[in-house]
């Protein structure tokens, strides 16, 4: 398990620093992002770093925070059926999609956002909540009390059993 969670820093660190971001904020942005501990070297969080990519990567990276980590290695071994059988990842997989698709078009709807960007935006925060990591783009407190107590259930909801998110764990709820 040492050996899937170092690989996949060092996967992120990678792609963090391909995205332009410094090497020093990519180890620290993955060391974080990973732990679900949401540490950032900005005051803005990740809105400092304005490339869509390196959003990307770490909205995945959350999501990977979030995921049972024996998953990982599972698809080292290639025991897809292992994982595609695993019935709180696909309610964790459904999840973050739901409440994604969700939050992205309630942020549609609302005045004063610029085209993709509420996508991006829900996405990365459903992600982040989700996994209890924390990271931000926006201030989500201003996106209404209705997507506030979305946010706030599934920051309850948490990630899946042994990934380093917080929260029930999905595998309460299922």
């Amino acid at each position: 398990f040492i050996s899937v969670y170092i690989s996949l820093t060092l996967i992120e660190i990678l792609l963090l620093v391909i995205g332009k971001m410094p090497l020093f904020d990519a180890v620290c942005h993955s060391l974080s992002t990973l732990s679900a501990g949401g540490f950032s070297t900005k005051n803005n969080g990740i809105s400092a770093f304005s490339s869509p990519f390196i959003r990307s990567v770490i909205t995945l990276f959350m999501f990977f925070a979030g995921t049972n980590i024996s998953l990982f290695y599972f698809a080292a071994k290639k025991n897809f059926r292992k994982i595609t059988g695993n019935k709180e990842f696909m309610i964790y997989i459904i999840m973050t999609l739901t409440f994604s698709f969700l939050v992205s078009a309630l942020l549609f709807r609302q005045q004063g956002y610029k085209e993709g960007r509420p996508l991006a935006d829900g996405f990365f925060q459903v992600v982040s909540v989700l996994s209890n990591t924390g990271y931000y783009t926006s201030d989500f407190g201003q996106w209404g009390s209705f997507l506030s107590v979305i946010l706030l259930l599934l920051m309850i909801a948490g990630g899946m059993s042994s990934s380093s998110g917080g929260g029930l764990k999905v595998i309460r709820l299922l």
